[in-house]
């Protein structure tokens, strides 16, 4: 991730939180800019390089719940990656914020991410 704006701890404390599936690997070797989701908060990496996911997703579903058991409604999910990865975050977050969570969208034509809220009734 590249970051371009410094910012105080205090001030890091007060922002929303991006969290960030997967940091997903070009084929060059080199990482995805995601640089533009800090507009929206801190981004936290979830994974950085997760293992597929097993037959048995308990574990793996504690792990993602003890990840995001600090998220709120104010925070973000930049969904990247496997698939079974992004639908086990989203039920996670659904379960943590009441039905109510907001995700990044990247826009290929603005070349921007657009926050959508997803709410769940």
């Amino acid at each position: 991730i590249k970051c371009f704006t410094t910012y105080t701890i205090n001030e890091r404390k007060k922002m929303s939180k991006v969290y960030v599936t997967t940091n997903t690997k070009l084929p060059n070797g080199g990482y995805r800019d995601i640089s533009d989701c800090e507009r929206f908060g801190t981004p936290y990496i979830l994974f950085e390089n997760p293992r597929q996911i097993e037959v048995n997703s308990l574990p793996f579903i504690f792990t993602v719940e003890k990840k995001l058991k600090d998220m709120t409604s104010k925070d973000y999910l930049l969904l990247m990656g496997d698939p079974v990865l992004i639908g086990i975050v989203c039920a996670v977050a659904a379960k943590i914020t009441n039905n109510n969570f907001k995700v990044l969208k990247w826009d290929r034509e603005s070349a921007i991410y657009i926050p959508i809220t997803i709410e769940l009734k």
